[in-house]
């Protein structure tokens, strides 16, 4: 795995063995050895978490992204999933611009090396019994290239449009695994983007018109209201959008705007959308993507959109509320269709028989929750008019 090999052109990346035909294909039920899995029949979970731009130095695993392609996560990283081994975790770090890809075959080359990569870190994993999985990549935009600017959303057009192009290579990289890991097991896969990751994950689910994901949680995510809605449509309304008190200021187009947020709701009633709020005084950027990157024992209240009013404050700790966006899911289908409707969340309480809504109960940290599940609450004289405004949205030529 030390050594490395240079393409024709594109991006050079660790050596990785290929993984078609020979002893790497195991029939179906076997077991690759006393302490691995039975292919048949594990289901495999996979989270996918990018948490956007690094406001310090740059950071090692970018100024080496070659050596740190493909490892456990150092010492920078701090996982999202609990729970999750080190022969879990996988990094995906962007490469320097001098080392990207320039066409389109060598966009699809490399795409094709990171599936491969991925693919052998989870069949070793798999050998060691584990089937709880974190896979991290990190964009190659820091605070040198302009980190204020770039939370306004005004990133250098050229860095932005990259990171997409990484961001897609990923996710059609990330569809193959998934499509191979389905041929022998029951496959869930969730993604969790945060601050300019979910800018990369709208724009480039949006442009491919697919997604590997079973649900996309966005978490004061950089991302326009327009690809998140085109994206929402793709996944069904299988998207979950997070505002948290005390993050920085965006454009008022982003949906990292909480009126922005609830204004897509209506526009896309499946789409959930909470509002959090940590304990403590909470100063502009204080707070930012704080459910991904703070303390999971600290504190907050939680309340979920419903168009322009909330429903009933919940009080958990970081940890519980990760643990309810990550257990929570639609139909898992991966890039079929999710029936899921918006959803509260409340107090733990009986539901009476034949009242039309089904409920899922969960035990998180010792305090009760309950998924209820209910009818759209938009008025049927309102539709039609929200529909159009939807479809214009969605039709808007975008800007070149």
């Amino acid at each position: 795995m030390e050594s490395e090999f240079a393409p024709t052109n594109g991006p050079e990346l660790p050596n990785i063995n290929s993984r078609i035909g020979g002893s790497n294909q195991l029939p179906c039920g076997t077991v690759q050895n006393a302490g691995g899995i039975s292919r048949a029949e594990t289901p495999i979970r996979v989270l996918w978490t990018d948490t956007g731009v690094y406001m310090g130095k740059r950071p090692d695993h970018l100024q080496n992204w070659q050596s740190a392609m493909f490892k456990s996560f150092d010492d920078s990283i701090n996982p999202v999933a609990a729970g999750v081994p080190t022969a879990g975790q996988i990094l995906i770090p962007m490469p320097d611009n001098q080392h990207l890809p320039k066409t389109a075959a060598e966009w699809n080359q490399f795409s094709a090396q990171l599936k491969a990569g991925m693919m052998q870190r989870i069949d070793a994993a798999l050998a060691q019994g584990v089937t709880n999985f974190e896979i991290r990549t990190v964009q190659n935009i820091t605070i040198k290239t302009g980190y204020w600017t770039n939370l306004l959303g005004g990133f250098p057009l050229s860095q932005q449009a990259r990171s997409v192009k990484f961001g897609t290579a990923f996710l059609k990289a990330l569809a193959e695994v998934r499509a191979e890991l389905a041929a022998h097991h029951s496959v869930e896969v969730t993604g969790m983007a945060g601050s300019n990751g979910g800018f990369l994950a709208t724009e480039s689910i949006s442009r491919m018109g697919s997604s590997p994901l079973d649900k996309l949680i966005l978490v004061d995510a950089r991302a326009y209201l327009t690809s998140t809605l085109k994206t929402a449509k793709i996944m069904n309304g299988n998207v979950v959008i997070v505002n948290t008190g005390g993050d920085a200021p965006s454009l008022t187009w982003m949906i990292a705007n909480h009126s922005t947020s609830q204004m897509l709701k209506l526009l896309n009633p499946r789409v959930s959308v909470f509002y959090t709020d940590p304990k403590g005084w909470n100063i502009p950027a204080s707070a930012h993507i704080a459910i991904m990157m703070a303390n999971p024992s600290s504190t907050l209240v939680v309340k979920e959109g419903q168009g322009f009013t909330h429903g009933p404050k919940t009080t958990m700790t970081m940890a519980d509320f990760r643990q309810l966006l990550l257990r929570t899911h639609g139909q898992s289908t991966g890039q079929a269709a999710h029936t899921r409707q918006a959803a509260e969340i409340q107090p733990c309480h009986e539901s009476s028989p034949g009242s039309g809504q089904s409920a899922q109960a969960d035990q998180l940290g010792g305090v009760s929750f309950q998924m209820q599940v209910n009818p759209d609450s938009i008025r049927s004289d309102d539709r039609a008019e929200l529909r159009r405004r939807r479809q214009k949205i969605l039709n808007k030529p975008r800007k070149p």
